[in-house]
Formats: C-alpha cells, structure tokens, sequence
C-alpha cells in the first residue's frame, strides 16, 4: 500500500527522511542486515585455522637466545682451559721450588762432610727416614715460608743430628788400613785385596736403598 504525500498542505515536511516508505522496503532493509554468505566464510576459515594452529613449541628457542648461549660457553671453556694453565705453571713452579728448597737443605745438613762419602743420596735418605718418624720435622717444612724463623731452628737441630750420625759411620780408609795390618799380623804374604769404596752416586735407586739398609739401617724412599 501507498501512501501519498498532500504536498499541497502549507504544514507538510518533505523531507525525504520523514517519508512514509513502501512495505517492500522494510524486506530489503532487513535482507542487508543478515550476514552475506563472504563473512560466513571468512569466519569459519579463522575457526578453522585457529583449531588447527600448531600450539607453540614451550622448548623452542631464538635465534638471539641460541647466540647468547653460544657465547656464554664459548667464555667458559676459555675461563676453564686458562684457569688450568695457571694451575699448571703453578704447580710448575712449586715443585721447582720444593727441589730448590731440598737441595739446599741437604747440602746444609752434609755442611763440610766428604761429599763422596755423604752423597746426596745418602741425606736424602737420612732426612727421609728422619721426616716420616718425626712429625715436627713434617710440619716445620711444610711450613718454612710462612715460619721462617721456626724452620731455621728446626734444620739447625737436624745438622746436629746428621753429623752425630755421620760420626758413627766407619771410615772406609780407616777400614781398609785395619784389614790390612790384620792381613800382615797373620803372616799372608799377600794382603787380600781390598774391597774398594763404593761409590753410591753410581748406584741404582734399587741398589742403593739395599746399600743405605745393609750399611746403615736407613729404609730409603729414593
């Protein structure tokens, strides 16, 4: 039904927004408001990929994070292999020290003893067998740089012990001549020949702990 504007009233509005509308108008308005079939699709293709979306990995990791990580090891098998070579160099330069430090102590205690007849061998025995009975002696060395002055007495009281030790071992010359007024007093004609000194600077490490054992009772380490 239509209806049909008086534009002949003086009190009519024309506005066309006032205008009464055909019946067919209120189908076409409520047809453009009902989804078109394009927004149908596109929302049951975002349902569709939000369903099927691969859940993110909880271990995956950047880029950024895989180089960060490279170079936090890198660093730390760098801080490894240099803390190891100062260790190394310092042990290097203890035990340099330890021998330096041995070698003097021995030639202090032999003092003005025959070197041939002492060798360091034979202090070094000594001191050995002397350091493993005598705790004292053990911890005065480990100690003698931060205790100076108590490690001196110490090795001042060792001397005194190894030269009163030195004083009771026979003298090979001695020796040798005894045997050979014997041989004479018995009437040989010829003297059994003498054993000759031995000369342990000569001698293996095993020859010579049963030297040091027979001759002086010393069990040595060498």
């Amino acid at each position: 039904m239509t209806v049909r504007i008086d534009r002949s009233s003086p009190d009519a509005d024309y506005s066309v927004l006032n205008a009464p509308v055909e019946s067919g108008s209120a189908e076409l308005a409520a047809e453009a408001a009902r989804p078109q079939e394009g927004d149908d699709l596109d929302a049951l293709l975002a349902e569709f990929e939000t369903k099927t979306a691969k859940p993110a990995d909880p271990f995956e990791i950047s880029d950024d994070e895989i180089s960060l990580r490279t170079e936090r090891a890198r660093l730390h098998y760098q801080q490894e292999a240099f803390n190891s070579e100062v260790e190394t160099h310092a042990h290097q330069l203890a035990l340099e020290k330890y021998t330096a430090d041995f070698n003097s102590l021995i030639r202090d205690l032999r003092g003005d003893l025959d070197e041939g007849l002492f060798p360091d061998k034979l202090v070094r025995a000594w001191i050995d067998a002397e350091a493993r009975e005598n705790e004292d002696l053990q911890h005065a060395w480990n100690n003698r740089d931060q205790n100076a002055r108590a490690w001196g007495q110490t090795k001042h009281q060792l001397q005194k012990q190894f030269h009163s030790y030195a004083s009771r071992m026979p003298d090979p010359a001695l020796t040798e001549d005894r045997e050979a007024v014997a041989a004479a007093v018995r009437g040989l004609s010829v003297a059994a020949p003498m054993e000759r000194p031995t000369d342990l600077s000569r001698l293996s490490n095993d020859e010579f702990r049963k030297y040091t054992l027979d001759h002086y009772g010393i069990q040595s380490n060498v």
